[in-house]
């Protein structure tokens, strides 16, 4: 409910100035320019895939509330559900964006019981090291593991393994 509050409102904000929003269309839980989240029952896995920027930090709020909600719809369903992020043609996040998905997004996505998550790293190097230096010493002592791939191929394969 808070989820769909928070779109009703950044939507009134910015006029639904995100181009292309859609949300629950054809096995897509949320999709818009930036990002698409959807499942892949095949491993089972919640996938996240992100291009370019955010329209601004409330999207990039948005985008990543909508995952917690499908991770925490999807989790009852499954003895083990497996998380993949493809950055590979996401652009750089803002430093309140990284603060809100080290402070908000890594302990929803732990409390919903998801123990592996693979990363599709960016082609960036810049990129890269934000990822590797912000994001990965956040989850020490944490009981999430998460790998770093340079494809999509490779994650979804160490995901089949887990």
């Amino acid at each position: 409910m808070l989820q769909t509050n928070t779109i009703e409102i950044f939507n009134q904000r910015f006029e639904n100035k995100v181009p292309n929003q859609k949300i629950n269309v054809g096995g897509v839980h949320y999709e818009d320019d930036y990002a698409k989240i959807s499942f892949m029952e095949s491993i089972p896995c919640v996938k996240l895939k992100l291009t370019g920027i955010p329209f601004c930090s409330e999207h990039f709020k948005i985008v990543h509330l909508q995952l917690l909600e499908k991770i925490n719809t999807e989790r009852p369903n499954y003895f083990k559900l497996h998380l993949v992020t493809d950055c590979s043609k996401a652009g750089l996040a803002a430093n309140e964006d990284i603060e809100f998905y080290k402070n908000t997004v890594l302990p929803g996505i732990i409390n919903a019981g998801v123990r592996y998550h693979a990363l599709v790293m960016p082609e960036t190097v810049l990129g890269r090291l934000i990822i590797k230096d912000m994001i990965q010493p956040s989850l020490t002592g944490k009981p999430l593991k998460m790998e770093f791939f340079d494809s999509s191929y490779a994650a979804y394969a160490w995901l089949r393994k887990m």
